[in-house]
């Protein structure tokens, strides 16, 4: 997972004229709209309704709005999950007339109260931005919603002066690991150009406790932006890294991995120093003048950083509910802080307008979830003079009249006024060019003074034997651009897909402002051999690309276990029919789909009698490169290594129209295979997740989100195990093709592959996968 460069600060709502006060056990919300409040009831949901109590329900919904990436692009499965969160919203007295009222307001405030941390864990908890967006999807009809939080805390609160901004503390947090492989460049970059000349700079790089602290009562900023790894994601980064670097000494961390949201700062004795949420609030709000905002550009950050810098005495705080990309991020930045300084400083109607911006994004919105914490009330019934819409457009205008401004080159310097981070992939092959993977981790230019540029050139030269794929482009930079995804390389190259070992070529880089030259430099980069495959972050999930169903072998293989298909389902004119053979009259309705998989593993095991073999080697700088055969060349060698044979499993398996997925444990891969359409079906839905008992309110239970439709990480591990135990997903060790071993017994062994919970990685769906146009690679032979 790449993360260069990210996101930045902002400014201080002013204060409206009333204050929302909720309260008081803890139990109670109000959803705050400009015409009323609707109160939340406060009883539990009954089981078998909404199927929990509400802190129950606050994790179910963290987990489905975790997993939305496998249902989000099926019209029928956004409908279900409308239904159900209209179902649970009921039950919490916001029926269909409530829901109406917030489609058609398009801003809301959530009021949550706050006594202290553990009792109404569960209001902060719960994801309101999705679930309330997800249940009033039908009667918006294509309006944008925005949904803001205000933390209640009573008595308690913190008068801030009603002031713009003078001082930002910028907080770049990347230690030990961490920052050898990650660079925030262009965030601090664009935080600081957008942010504005009239607020004073000050930044500070990987501090640690004391120093974060010291800095913050010295200099009393109004404005904090922490850039950096939540302890989620950069525990799980920096373990990965030590895996990977089996000669680097294990120094980096000296901590158990934690399920407490925080901060990953610079340790006074160890390399790295998880802080916790509460602490990191107490230190960010040490000074007697508090903060104004805190940005939070890190993961997993909405749900308990932000509160807790409420509770501590910051005015507002923004935050992520889990993963971000890190473009659409930069992005909507770029947008608040040029709204905010047309807007006096209006916290709420800049969030607003960026929200509108990025909703335009091409890259879209799964994935990133971004919510805005307040101490006061940004949405307040009765005190609205004019709408949301009308203001938007407003600054909208301003901002527009902003970028009227152009550049002269005749006067500037492109070089003083642009900031670019330019990172190529250094490694490429055939599948990633399949899929439109970029040429580049990053492509970034980000601006620094005020004013449009116009007329910025690119040139990118990708050179392969005698072709030159060429990109051109000529744009405008207002605050940010990012090229990354829209950089490709043509797929119809001779060289590109049939080079059997890796070779060396150029990549040429060229940017230029009339005639300025801001960069141009020759990149060397490797072109790999098609079927050269890396268990990589990035390029893992491409795997799909290499189950070839199409593959002559496949389709003799299928052809012969014609014969086996008709002796296990005892019916001299049975054949492959896939779920078509389902029953539900049977007491095992899917005992035919079992028969037909049997069938072919048995056609393996006897026609091909297969042996196993070590990968082949890569030559490749990176230890996580593997040179994966194609069925033919399976055939051809009568053997194969654990992925190659669960590759040729996968193939058989789609080309008779049974679901294959291909699990994936540290070191190992083995496939499985969905028994009928229906819990296929019902997996994509994301109806349930398990819950530990006792919940943590200090900790996000869920922490993690799904990368990709088609590929299930450990945060799914429980749900998955739970598909095998109850008799829907079936999971196969392969190597027992290589063993003479029948197939219920390699079925045994897959069940026990998937027992160490540590061990698991992911689970790959080839189906979802094929939905996404994730297609198999046009490889008629293998190179080896």
């Amino acid at each position: 997972m790449t993360r260069s460069s990210r996101r930045r600060p902002g400014p201080r709502p002013t204060r409206p004229p009333t204050r929302s006060r909720a309260g008081h056990d803890g139990r109670f919300a109000v959803v705050a709209l400009p015409a009323r409040a609707i109160a939340l009831k406060p009883r539990d949901v009954e089981a078998g309704t909404a199927g929990a109590s509400f802190p129950r329900a606050a994790m179910q919904w963290s987990y489905i709005s975790r997993n939305r990436r496998r249902w989000s692009g099926r019209e029928s499965l956004v409908k279900e999950q409308a239904a159900r969160a209209r179902t649970l919203l009921q039950e919490f007295g916001i029926g269909a007339r409530e829901l109406l009222e917030i489609a058609k307001s398009r801003v809301a405030q959530v009021v949550i109260p706050y006594l202290r941390e553990e009792i109404g864990w569960e209001l902060r908890v719960f994801p309101w931005e999705f679930v309330l967006s997800v249940a009033t999807r039908d009667v918006r009809r294509g309006e944008p919603l925005t949904i803001l939080r205000q933390l209640a805390r009573g008595g308690s609160t913190t008068h801030h002066a009603a002031r713009s901004p003078k001082s930002i503390l910028y907080v770049e947090s990347a230690p030990g690991a961490l920052a050898q492989e990650y660079s925030f460049d262009s965030e601090r970059a664009l935080v600081q150009a957008t942010i504005g000349s009239e607020v004073s700079w000050h930044e500070l790089r990987n501090p640690t406790r004391p120093l974060l602290k010291r800095e913050i009562v010295r200099l009393k900023p109004d404005v904090v932006h922490l850039a950096g790894f939540d302890t989620h994601q950069g525990l799980q980064l920096i373990r990965a890294a030590e895996s990977e670097d089996e000669d680097g000494p294990a120094t980096t961390t000296d901590v158990e991995p934690t399920r407490k949201d925080g901060y990953i700062l610079a340790g006074e004795t160890t390399a790295i120093d998880p802080v916790d949420a509460e602490d990191l609030a107490a230190i960010v709000c040490a000074a007697p003048s508090k903060p104004l905002l805190v940005s939070c550009s890190l993961w997993n950050s909405a749900s308990r950083i932000c509160p807790m810098l409420i509770a501590a005495g910051a005015a507002a705080a923004i935050g992520f509910q889990d993963s971000f990309a890190d473009e659409l991020v930069e992005s909507f930045f770029a947008s608040f802080y040029r709204h905010l300084r047309h807007e006096s400083w209006t916290l709420r109607d800049a969030f607003i307008a960026a929200w509108e911006k990025l909703r335009q994004h091409p890259t879209g919105l799964v994935g990133t979830g971004i919510v805005l914490w307040s101490e006061d009330a940004l949405v307040a019934p009765g005190a609205e003079k004019k709408t949301t819409a009308v203001r938007t457009r407003q600054m909208k205008q301003d901002v527009e009249r902003d970028d009227e401004l152009v550049l002269d080159p005749a006067r500037e310097q492109i070089a003083e006024i642009v900031t670019l981070t330019i990172t190529p992939i250094e490694e490429l092959n055939y599948s990633l060019l399949h899929n439109r993977r970029p040429l580049f981790e990053d492509f970034k230019l980000v601006k620094r003074k005020r004013g449009r540029i116009t007329n910025l050139s690119v040139t990118v030269d990708l050179n392969a034997g005698s072709w030159s794929f060429p990109f051109r482009r000529q744009c405008d930079l207002v605050d940010e651009l990012d090229l990354k995804s829209e950089i490709h390389a043509s797929l119809t190259a001779g060289l590109v897909r049939s080079v059997r070992e890796s070779v060396s070529t150029s990549l040429f880089v060229e940017i230029t402002w009339h005639d300025q030259v801001l960069y141009r430099d020759t990149h060397r980069v490797r072109l790999l051999p098609p079927d050269q495959w890396r268990d990589t972050n990035q390029d893992r999930i491409w795997l799909p690309c290499f189950v070839l169903p199409r593959d002559p072998a496949v389709g003799a293989l299928v052809e012969k276990a014609h014969r086996y298909v008709r002796v296990l389902r005892d019916d001299p004119g049975a054949g492959f029919d896939g779920y078509q053979s389902v029953d539900s009259t049977r007491e095992d309705p899917t005992e035919e789909v079992d028969l037909q998989v049997q069938a072919l593993w048995s056609a393996i095991l006897h026609e091909w009698q297969l042996g196993y073999i070590n990968p082949p080697p890569t030559y490749s700088r990176g230890l996580d490169s593997q040179r994966l055969r194609t069925p033919s060349a399976v055939l051809a060698g009568r053997s194969g290594t654990c992925i190659d044979l669960t590759l040729l499993m996968a193939a058989c398996l789609e080309l008779v129209d049974i679901y294959p997925v291909i699990f994936l444990l540290d070191g190992h891969a083995f496939p499985g295979y969905w028994r009928s359409d229906e819990a296929h079906e019902e997996f994509l839905q994301v109806q349930e997740a398990r819950v530990d008992e006792p919940i943590d309110p200090r900790g996000t239970v869920v922490a993690g989100t799904q990368a990709e439709r088609w590929i299930s990480g450990r945060l799914a591990y429980d749900e998955i195990v739970r598909q095998v135990d109850q008799g829907n997903l079936v999971p196969i060790e392969s190597v027992k093709l290589t063993e003479n071993c029948g197939f219920w017994a390699a079925v045994e062994a897959g069940k026990e592959n998937l027992r160490p919970r540590r061990e698991f990685h992911s689970m790959i769906d080839v189906l979802s996968a094929r939905f996404d146009r994730i297609t198999p690679l046009p490889l008629t032979e293998s190179p080896l």
